[in-house]
């Protein structure tokens, strides 16, 4: 039964050609998520994220935003040399989405001449990262590898909100630490102050 089965795959292009795709993005997320655990800076999990689009979906053009302290930046950006700055702001009315959005309406003029999908990443139904992902040059349509998308986004949007809880937590012990040691400090010349005093007495 398995030899049947090996040989429907090899009598089948594109049987074949649809699992060495679903291999090729297994080993991309694997990847990624190796450079995850070795605690990869986050510019760099956005330009293997950019890599990956680009090699196995041929999308050249990416713009990352994420929110920081109550607004939205453009944190990471690829591929987008062409396009007018202005264009790339991001727009309020995004956060009404909660799933990937085709760039096909005239709310997104914009935009959809240089770019496909927009995609919203939440955590408890709150976005906290926005994807922007340009045509791919062999006039596919995305939609078609939305899992994988969202998978991959998924993965960075982890990686990056863990670094930045570790960040917060850090620089608010960071106070702590240095008053501590400033009480230590003080603690320490004041004894030696007081011995000073007890030395001079005894000599006197």
């Amino acid at each position: 039964m398995r030899r049947a089965a090996e040989k429907e795959t090899r009598n089948s292009p594109s049987l074949l050609a649809s699992l060495k795709a679903k291999q090729r993005e297994l080993d991309a997320l694997l990847a990624l998520t190796r450079a995850v655990s070795i605690n990869e800076p986050e510019v760099s999990l956005y330009e293997r994220s950019a890599k990956i689009f680009e090699d196995l979906l041929s999308v050249r053009k990416l713009v990352v935003y994420r929110r920081e302290y109550q607004s939205w930046h453009c944190v990471f950006e690829s591929g987008i040399e062409d396009i007018n700055p202005e264009i790339l702001a991001f727009d309020e009315d995004w956060l009404g989405y909660r799933e990937p959005v085709v760039l096909q309406k005239s709310s997104f003029e914009r935009l959809k001449e240089h770019f496909e999908l927009l995609l919203p990443i939440s955590h408890k139904e709150k976005p906290l990262i926005f994807l922007l992902l340009g045509k791919p040059d062999n006039n596919t349509k995305l939609t078609k590898y939305i899992d994988f998308i969202q998978t991959l986004a998924n993965v960075v949007l982890v990686a990056v909100e863990n670094k930045y809880l570790f960040k917060k937590t850090n620089s608010a012990r960071t106070p702590k630490i240095r008053t501590t040691a400033g009480i230590v400090l003080r603690n320490a010349s004041s004894r030696k102050s007081t011995k000073d005093i007890d030395t001079q007495n005894n000599a006197s």
